[in-house]
């Protein structure tokens, strides 16, 4: 690490960055995933899933929007298709 990085964090108190880290894998999250594309749907998860994020995926753009109305999926983030059948995202 640089002489200017290590006098900057002395001076400001930047956090370690590994703890930081450490502390993000913890943090999980859920991911609603609408997307009709079943290749395109596990590419997401597979990428989402070793990161710590649990994934709800979804090929049915009604069924997803009826399950949040009725409060059975409540995710942190909603990654959607643009072209959905009957919607659009």
């Amino acid at each position: 690490m640089s002489n200017f990085v290590n006098r900057l964090r002395l001076s400001v108190q930047l956090p370690n960055f590994e703890s930081y880290r450490d502390l993000m894998k913890n943090i999980k999250g859920t991911v609603l995933l609408i997307e009709d594309d079943l290749d395109l749907q596990d590419l997401l998860a597979g990428f989402l899933k070793p990161r710590g994020y649990e994934t709800v995926a979804y090929d049915d753009a009604l069924k997803a929007f009826t399950d949040l109305q009725n409060k059975t999926i409540s995710p942190d983030v909603i990654i959607t298709d643009l072209m959905l059948s009957g919607f659009s995202g």
